[in-house]
């Protein structure tokens, strides 16, 4: 009996039918894959700017290593810190609670010197899921795009004036940065500014998005 010869197939261009090839592989896991965790988020930030991740470590530097007396035996940024004071009153909001008060103070005056910076980079950030706010924006109805303008306004007004006016000081009972300098250095810039200009880039990057939709609905 004669053998049955099945036809042989390339492999490659097997794998270019299915879809399975190295390179489709590589496309899939790049560098655009979706942060699991704390830990992945913070690293697609640093990497983002690495600027954020030099001020982050000097604010872990002076939390952990800066002495008790610091605006006393560096007098020239106790004055400085008086200046921010003036325009950012959360310096002494979280001096008054703080039990390292001149620790506190240079760490909040170095975080919220900071902050055209951080908020360059949080807008950056938001602006980076643009494709899906605008996915979820387009699915929604009129009122619901109005309703969500409004909240993101409401907020991002929240963030200027408790940076610039209100300087209210808050913080987690069981991290709290204002008893404990390990705290400080590693959450601190949260509390420092961080969940104002969250507030604050959020809302820029919506209103750019809705105002960008408006003029190309009304181009069409």
């Amino acid at each position: 009996m004669k053998e049955r010869r099945w036809p042989r197939r390339d492999a490659r261009s097997t794998g270019r039918e299915n879809g399975a090839g190295y390179g489709s592989v590589r496309e899939k896991g790049g560098d655009d894959t979706e942060p699991t965790n704390i830990f992945s988020l913070m690293i697609k930030v640093y990497r983002m700017s690495p600027a954020l991740l030099v001020l982050h470590l000097s604010g872990v530097v002076i939390a952990w290593f800066a002495p008790d007396d610091a605006l006393t035996r560096w007098s020239f940024l106790k004055v400085a810190v008086a200046y921010a004071g003036e325009i950012f009153p959360l310096i002494p909001g979280a001096v008054k609670k703080s039990k390292f008060p001149d620790v506190t103070a240079l760490y909040f005056f170095l975080m919220l010197v900071a902050i055209p910076m951080r908020l360059s980079v949080a807008i950056r950030f938001c602006y980076s899921y643009r494709s899906r706010i605008e996915s979820g924006y387009s699915k929604i109805s009129f009122a619901r795009k109005i309703y969500a303008i409004f909240v993101v306004l409401m907020f991002m007004c929240m963030g200027f004036h408790s940076i610039l006016a209100d300087g209210y000081f808050y913080e987690w009972n069981f991290v709290a940065i204002s008893r404990s300098r390990m705290w400080l250095g590693l959450i601190g810039p949260l509390f420092a500014g961080g969940a104002e200009v969250i507030a604050i880039a959020a809302g820029v990057v919506a209103i750019f998005i809705a105002v960008r939709r408006a003029f190309n609905c009304k181009g069409e």
